[in-house]
C-alpha cells in the first residue's frame, strides 16, 4: 500500500479514527469512576478492570465493523482480505499514536534512569519526576487496565502516611513494555473488526443481535482474490 492509498485511506476514515480517541477519553473516565469504587478490593478491583476493557472493546469492535461494512458497501464490491487487514491497521494505529509516543517516551526515560543507577549509582531526579509525570498521562488514557496494573506492579507506598512512605514518589514502577501490551488488545479487536466488517462476518448476528449494515446479495463477500 503506497502513501497515497494510506492518506485516502485516513482522510476517507477520518471520522473513525476522531470516534477511536473519544471511545477512549470517555471509557477511561468511565474505567478511573468504576475503579477507585472498586480499589478497596482486589478482587473487586480486578473485575471492575476486565468490565472496562470488555465494554472498550466493545465499543471498538462495533465501530471498526460499521466503518468496515460501509466500505465494501459503498464500493459496491467485496474487497481482498489482505487489503482489508492493512485499511484495519492503518485505521487502529493512527489511533494508537498518542499511545505509542507515551510509551516509548517512557521507555526512554525508564532505560536512562536503569542506566544511570547502575554507572554512577546516582538517581536523575528530574528524569524520575519527568518519567512520573508520562507514566500518570499513560495510565489515565490506559484507565481500563488500571486493576491489573495494580495487582501486577503494586506500589510500595500504598496505604502508607507521608513520613512512613520510603519515597515521597515510587520511581517509575511499571515496565515499559507493559504499556506497550495495552495496546494490542485494541490494535487486534479494531484489526478484526475491520475485516469481519468488510466480510460481511458478525458475531453479533451469531447472537440473533441485528446490524445497521445487512447483507449485500449484490455482493458476492465469499469469492474475493
Amino acid at each position: 500500500m503506497n502513501m497515497k492509498k494510506i492518506l485516502e485511506t485516513l482522510s476517507y476514515n477520518n471520522k473513525t479514527i476522531k470516534r477511536l480517541y473519544v471511545n477512549q477519553f470517555v471509557m477511561s473516565i468511565f474505567s478511573i469512576m468504576v475503579l477507585f469504587a472498586s480499589a478497596q478490593n482486589e478482587t473487586l478491583l480486578l473485575f471492575a478492570s476486565f468490565l472496562a476493557i470488555g465494554i472498550y472493546m466493545f465499543l471498538t469492535y462495533n465501530l471498526m465493523w460499521e466503518t468496515g461494512a460501509k466500505k465494501v458497501t459503498k464500493s459496491m464490491t467485496a474487497l481482498p482480505q489482505e487489503e482489508l487487514l492493512k485499511e484495519g491497521l492503518i485505521l487502529v494505529l493512527t489511533a494508537s499514536i498518542v499511545n505509542f509516543i507515551g510509551a516509548v517516551s517512557y521507555s526512554v526515560i525508564k532505560i536512562y534512569v536503569i542506566a544511570a543507577n547502575i554507572t554512577s549509582n546516582a538517581t536523575d531526579d528530574m528524569m524520575v519526576y519527568t518519567g512520573n509525570i508520562i507514566w500518570t498521562v499513560i495510565r489515565f488514557i490506559h484507565a481500563m487496565y488500571w486493576g491489573i496494573e495494580a495487582l501486577l506492579f503494586p506500589n510500595p507506598n500504598v496505604g502508607l502516611t507521608y513520613g512512613e512512605a520510603t519515597i515521597e514518589f515510587a520511581p517509575l514502577l511499571t515496565p515499559p513494555y507493559y504499556f506497550f501490551l495495552t495496546m494490542l488488545p485494541m490494535i487486534i479487536v479494531g484489526t478484526c473488526a475491520y475485516i469481519f466488517g468488510g466480510s460481511d462476518f458478525s458475531i453479533l448476528r451469531k447472537f440473533g443481535i441485528d446490524t445497521k449494515h445487512q447483507v449485500r446479495p449484490d455482493i458476492n463477500y465469499r469469492n474475493k482474490k
